[in-house]
């Protein structure tokens, strides 16, 4: 089984025991629709020295999250955002990008959310809740062109609001910062004392942010 496959039944599984373990008004589920901004990192192109950088481009994305309630005001949370993009490649001696490969970007994380406004001088019935959030995981590029496909750790911190219709409608607005691995180059560092510079190892992270909204189905 690769390790993609695998993902898919791990995310699965927890899914399935969030379900089955649901009481009533503890389980959200919540689909999504949003944007995903661009985020690049350097590079080193052994064929084209003037290439510097590779850059996935900002594109529309769709997903979903799952909120299990685990007290009054934090909840466990598996968060899934897919989009269809294109890497490009920048070119320092012209300032220029140019597109290289499609990819179809999956992000999966585990973590945990937490309600604002749930209990204390608010009570549970507040219709509007705002929340932050955060998680770990991994992201699956699957590329084109031949390019390798890649899975690299990664993570999200974020926040949103919540408005509760009814007690199992409501409708949701997330904001999120989703970098993701993408390799370690060397880089110079320079002594702001001492004036003395060194090779250092830097590990870089492909930085982007989503903005989404959608609907949650309470149960």
């Amino acid at each position: 089984m690769n390790l993609r496959r695998l993902s898919w039944v791990v995310s699965a599984v927890f899914m399935l025991a969030l379900a089955a373990s649901a009481q009533k008004g503890k389980l959200e589920i919540s689909p999504a629709v949003g944007w995903e901004t661009s985020g690049s990192f350097p590079v080193v192109n052994t064929t084209n020295p003037n290439i510097d950088q590779l850059r996935l481009d900002s594109s529309l994305s769709y997903g979903a999250s799952i909120d299990y309630s685990v007290t009054q005001s934090l909840a466990l949370e598996a968060l899934w955002v897919r989009n269809q993009s294109t890497y490009s490649q920048h070119d320092f001696t012209t300032g220029f990008y140019s597109p290289v490969f499609d990819s179809n970007v999956d992000q999966v994380e585990f973590g945990v959310l937490y309600e604002l406004r749930r209990g204390g001088l608010y009570g549970d019935e507040n219709k509007l809740q705002p929340f932050i959030a955060g998680g770990l995981g991994f992201t699956h590029e699957d590329n084109s062109q031949g390019t390798p496909n890649r899975t690299s750790f990664a993570f999200n911190l974020g926040g949103g609001v919540k408005y509760y219709v009814s007690k199992h409608f409501g409708l949701r607005g997330d904001i999120r910062y989703m970098p993701t691995y993408a390799n370690t180059t060397n880089a110079l560092a320079c002594s702001p004392f001492f004036g003395d510079c060194f090779v250092v190892r830097q590990h870089n992270f492909q930085q982007r942010g989503n903005f989404s909204g959608g609907i949650i189905l309470r149960f």
